[in-house]
């Protein structure tokens, strides 16, 4: 989130759908307040889904998360 600069507080739709990355989910995502897409979906993400998202994110409509490594539950 910090690399998307000023123009996090206004997006609203993220997908990185299938570039390989790998690692955790970044909390910081959950600054994303106006996101109502988010596709992390066929990436090499591992960990547990951030509280954030299920909780700071209330524009959130879509959430796509297959294809990774993920464990947990899903935040609400």
């Amino acid at each position: 989130p910090g690399v998307i600069g000023g123009v996090g507080a206004k997006l609203r739709e993220l997908d990185v759908l299938g570039n390989r990355f790998t690692g955790s989910i970044p909390s910081g995502i959950a600054t994303l307040t106006q996101l109502r897409t988010l596709s992390l979906s066929e990436n090499e993400l591992t960990g547990s889904i951030p509280a954030g998202l299920g909780t700071d994110l209330a524009q959130l409509e879509f959430l796509f998360l297959d294809n990774n490594q993920l464990m947990g539950t899903l935040p609400v």
